[in-house]
């Protein structure tokens, strides 16, 4: 059984996923994983604010039965557009004992005991976190 996951999207599907393919299988290498241990999933032609994307679906699901150490993504903003749908993939994820790493963000891990969620929720909206400091 893959112990790690990958996961990838495209808002339309003819939109580029290479940087993001590259990305997550630098991180693979770095990680000595080898293409046995990986399950990959791609959402290509859909929005990230649309929770019920087939192979996101499937992710959650296998997130629930605990199947992965790591789900490894290009960006947070990719996995999911809406706060709501990937704070509750976070925690799934925390749930299940799951590490989502982040090729490229503020932040390149959330871990299941909650450590780089908030960084990664003030890098998805940080017009959010500017605005309240600045209406203080």
């Amino acid at each position: 059984m893959a112990r790690y996951a990958t996961c990838i999207r495209a808002s339309t599907d003819t939109q580029e996923t290479t940087h993001q393919r590259d990305a997550i299988n630098g991180w693979l290498d770095d990680h000595d994983v080898g293409p046995d241990d990986v399950d990959r999933y791609a959402d290509l032609g859909y929005s990230g604010s649309d929770p019920d994307r087939e192979q996101f679906s499937e992710l959650s699901d296998a997130i629930d039965t605990g199947e992965y150490e790591y789900v490894v993504v290009w960006e947070i903003s990719w996995l999911a557009r809406l706060g709501s749908i990937y704070q509750r993939f976070f925690e799934r994820c925390e749930d299940a004992g799951t590490t989502v790493a982040i090729t490229d963000g503020w932040i390149s891990e959330v871990r299941p005991d909650g450590t780089g969620k908030l960084i990664a929720d003030i890098s998805t909206r940080p017009e959010r976190f500017l605005l309240s400091a600045v209406t203080r």
